[in-house]
């Protein structure tokens, strides 16, 4: 993807669209009132041009699980406390672990294990 960027007040702030769709915002220095609105605006911009990018390319949304995510597990069901993969509690789970309330992401074999 061709890369976007938009420059606010030169050298204050750069915001990106990197290639896989995410916006990625570098401030150098702190953001007066109106940069920090230019700032806002450009995010914005950058947001939509990232949402149409993924929408062109048939990839995953910017809100999918991350490609380092170790496992996706099912999120446990209003009045319980363990996951509808493994039965495991969200917090006994490894950190890079995932949850999810779309049954299409699980990645957990659903063995009881939380490895």
């Amino acid at each position: 993807m061709t890369e976007i960027t938009r420059s606010v007040e030169q050298l204050v702030a750069d915001v990106d669209v990197d290639d896989d769709g995410y916006v990625c915002v570098t401030v150098t220095a702190p953001l007066t009132v109106d940069e920090a609105r230019d700032v806002a605006r450009a995010i914005l911009e950058a947001a939509q041009q990232g949402a149409a990018y993924l929408a062109e390319e048939g990839t995953r949304s910017a809100s999918a699980v991350p490609s380092w995510a170790e496992k996706v597990h099912g999120m446990p069901l209003t009045g319980y406390s363990t996951t509808t993969c493994c039965g495991i509690s969200p917090f006994e789970l490894p950190a890079v672990d995932r949850i999810t309330a779309h049954p299409d992401a699980i990645t957990c074999s659903g063995k009881g294990g939380a490895s």
